[in-house]
């Protein structure tokens, strides 16, 4: 049996929450799977079910334009903090036109303990439909339930397989809470622990490309007399993928403890000391990643991780490129490895800032 749960005319705010997957489809029809209240929640959204409630639709025609416009990302650039990002404002707005829904079926539904890695990937997913009638908007629940399979599957090429890496069931490997989380369950795991409470960090394989790049690089990399230079994270253990157990879902790495990434960490208040420690670094380990002839690939902060102790860490090595830190024609080379680490040198640089 269906459960309609009347939206408020007033939205309530929304509490902290995390996209999992944003689905635009044909004609206005949206998809998006969210982690809130403690609960994940599937929430599909079209004008045609809407139509009755004529300025909602409007805000949501008006949020798929700018989704959809070609122009949306200089659009975004030219007014970033007014407009925002257009797939985030359109969740955003799915989010807060169901919270009310969201909050009250959380706080009835028997909420499942989310432990392991394998809980996550299969985690309990209520259904949401945004409706409207006689002008009024209201969210459907279905008594279903939604089986997502959040575990990404890649197949290794020979050569890794050979490597006899050892691999772990997600069963087996229990999530904790990273230092950057706030509240349980709303961040995709980061942090897990597998046998008597050894801390590993999950990274998720998305392709076999960049899965079979990023193992090979990290053990060359170890393979060498340049890993007391180069700072990287061990590979351990692969995740086994839990429908295939010839494919992986994941690689566990060393677990460096860390205050944030460079692209998070407050530069301004930095000392120039710091700064400028941080800069040679990262000459240092881009040069010797070259002569050991690895090339980084997705060069940029997000990719730097800042340790505890303030020192830099290397943590990407799937390749790929990203806009506005290495020309296209650059990509997975060595040129495009030092375009973007001169990017990144000049926004260390430290005229005028902390002391």
């Amino acid at each position: 049996m269906d459960i309609i749960i009347p939206s408020p005319k007033t939205e309530e705010v929304l509490p902290n929450y995390e996209i999992l997957e944003f689905y635009r489809g044909d004609d206005t029809h949206t998809e998006l799977t969210i982690q809130c209240y403690d609960m994940r929640f599937h929430i599909t959204v079209s004008a045609t079910n809407i139509q009755d409630d004529v300025s909602t639709t409007k805000e949501y025609m008006s949020l798929l334009r700018k989704l959809d416009s070609e122009d949306s990302t200089r659009e975004v650039e030219e007014d970033s903090e007014s407009e925002g990002d257009a797939m985030e404002n359109m969740c955003f707005w799915i989010a807060s036109k169901c919270n009310s829904a969201m909050r009250v079926l959380s706080s009835r539904e028997e909420k499942t303990q989310v432990r392991t890695l394998h809980d996550w990937f299969y985690a309990k997913t209520l259904v949401l439909v945004l409706r409207a009638r006689d002008g009024k908007l209201y969210v459907c629940s279905s008594s279903s339930l939604y089986q997502q399979d959040f575990a990404p599957m890649v197949t290794l090429s020979h050569s890794v397989c050979k490597l006899n890496i050892p691999s772990i069931e997600a069963s087996n490997i229990t999530i904790l809470l990273d230092e950057t989380d706030e509240e349980t369950l709303i961040r995709r795991p980061k942090k897990v622990s597998v046998g008597s409470n050894t801390i590993r960090f999950y990274k998720p394989t998305y392709t076999s490309e960049q899965a079979n790049r990023e193992i090979t690089s990290l053990i060359h990399i170890k393979s060498t007399n340049l890993s007391n230079i180069i700072r990287t994270p061990t590979l351990h253990e692969l995740v086994k993928s839990p429908e295939n157990h010839t494919s992986i879902s994941g690689i566990l790495l060393e677990y460096i403890p860390h205050h944030n990434t460079l692209a998070d960490i407050d530069l301004d208040n930095t000392p120039v000391s710091i700064r400028v420690r941080w800069q040679d670094q990262l000459q240092s380990m881009v040069h010797s990643l070259h002569s050991a002839g690895v090339i980084w690939g997705d060069a940029r902060t997000d990719n730097v991780l800042v340790d505890v102790d303030d020192i830099l860490w290397i943590i990407d090595f799937g390749g790929g490129v990203t806009e506005g830190w290495v020309d296209g024609d650059k990509a997975d080379s060595r040129e495009g490895d030092l375009q973007a680490l001169s990017k990144i040198i000049e926004i260390l640089d430290f005229t005028g800032l902390a002391m």
